[in-house]
C-alpha cells in the first residue's frame, strides 16, 4: 500500500518513482444549487478537498412549501436564521447542526408564541410562552416542557 497523496509511476519491475501529488485547494463562492426534487438553495457556498461543494455562509433554501434563510455550516443549518414552515409557522433565531439551539422566537399559525432558550430543537432554559387566549407562561422550560416548580407541564 502506498501512502495518500503520493503516486507511483514506472513499471513495477523496475524501481518506482514516487511523485507527490497536491490535494486539491478548497474553494468558495456563491451560486444557485437545483435539487432532484425541485428544491433550490442560492448564497454562499464551498468545497472541501474532495471538491463536492457543500451550503456554506449565508443562504436561502426552498423547497416550495417550506424556507430557511440564514447561516450555513457544512451543508447544515447553523448560526442565526429563519424557518418558515408549510403549516405557517415562523422560528427566528439561533440553530446548531439543522436544530433550534440558542436563544429564538417560534409563532404558531394559531398566534401562539414562545420566545427564550432552545436545546436540540426544544424549548429549554428561560422563556415565555403565550397560549392563543393570551395567557403568559414566564419562567424555565425544561426539554420542552415548562417548569411550575411542581411539575413539567407539556404546553405544546
Amino acid at each position: 500500500s502506498r501512502p495518500a497523496g503520493r503516486v507511483a509511476a514506472g513499471n513495477m519491475a523496475d524501481e518506482e518513482e514516487v511523485k507527490e501529488v497536491a490535494a486539491p485547494e478548497p474553494q468558495k463562492g456563491t451560486g444557485t444549487f437545483v435539487y432532484p426534487d425541485g428544491s433550490r438553495y442560492e448564497g454562499e457556498w464551498a468545497s472541501d478537498v474532495d471538491g463536492v461543494r457543500r451550503r456554506e455562509g449565508q443562504g436561502t433554501f426552498d423547497d416550495g412549501v417550506e424556507r430557511y434563510e440564514g447561516s450555513w455550516v457544512a451543508d447544515k443549518m447553523d448560526g442565526q436564521g429563519k424557518f418558515v414552515f408549510a403549516t405557517g409557522a415562523v422560528y427566528e433565531g439561533g440553530f446548531a447542526d439543522n436544530v433550534f439551539s440558542g436563544s429564538g422566537r417560534y409563532e404558531w399559525k394559531d398566534g401562539a408564541t414562545y420566545e427564550g432558550g432552545w436545546r436540540q430543537g426544544r424549548m429549554h432554559g428561560d422563556g415565555t410562552y403565550v397560549d392563543p387566549e393570551g395567557v403568559s407562561w414566564a419562567g424555565e422550560f425544561y426539554n420542552g416542557k415548562f417548569n411550575n416548580g411542581r411539575a413539567h407541564i407539556n404546553l405544546r
